[in-house]
């Protein structure tokens, strides 16, 4: 029983947090205004996209950030734009 418990938090220790995606800043977030913002603004504040991709015609660009933890998703953001092309 005592080393089944050991085992047990062991696992849980050495498990952690597991990052998906790239953090970011999400203050300029608030700034972004369709048809107004352009992509070389977007990528001054963000960085390289997380993902590129189309919808429709319109390329699309994602930003995330997810922190996985052993209880669950312990914290996340994301922001997704869409331009024309």
């Amino acid at each position: 029983m005592g080393k089944t418990l050991s085992f047990l938090f062991l696992l849980f220790v050495l498990s952690g947090c597991v990052p998906v995606g790239r953090d970011f800043p999400t203050v300029p977030i608030r700034d972004i205004q369709s048809n107004v913002t352009t992509k070389n603004q977007i990528f001054a504040s963000f960085g390289e996209p997380v993902e590129k991709g189309f919808d429709t015609g319109d390329e699309t660009w994602t930003y995330y950030h997810y922190v996985y933890t052993p209880g669950g998703a312990g914290f996340s953001h994301g922001a997704h734009s869409r331009y024309s092309v």
